[in-house]
């Protein structure tokens, strides 16, 4: 049974993302009694503030122009830019400040259609729902 059939014919799923490239810093912290991994860095804050204005902008991916200063030409061919954003990182003594160009990637997500394929990993086989994407 899919996860439309379970939840309601209507069950509508709406991921966003926001993609940074930069440097991090993975530590941990806690007690004796429970360990938490954390990642620090003023560009995984950025990463979180492009997610959050994938609202603002009413679409599902937002990259920062260090992401498509990376994509080949073929793929970078499908960006298109929305804004520039300025925003200092005020939890850092540096007081860095981003000015960044933000694209996204025009997706019809209602043209996705599931499919199965079969792939042999080691002995198993295991089948994974694989999605076509309709870019526009």
């Amino acid at each position: 049974m899919s996860l439309k059939e379970t939840l309601h014919e209507d069950f509508n799923l709406n991921l966003s993302f926001g993609v940074h490239l930069g440097s991090g810093v993975e530590g941990t912290t806690g007690s004796n009694f429970k360990i938490d991994i954390s990642y620090f860095s003023p560009n995984i804050n950025f990463a979180r503030t492009l997610e959050n204005l994938t609202k603002t902008y009413s679409v599902n991916l937002i990259l920062s122009n260090d992401i498509v200063y990376y994509m080949s030409d073929d793929a970078r061919a499908y960006t298109r830019p929305i804004d520039a954003v300025l925003k200092s990182d005020k939890s850092v003594e540096s007081k860095n400040i981003f000015n960044k160009e933000i694209y996204t990637i025009d997706m019809d997500l209602k043209c996705l259609q599931p499919s199965k394929e079969t792939k042999a990993i080691g002995d198993e086989k295991i089948t994974d729902k694989l999605l076509k994407v309709a870019v526009l």
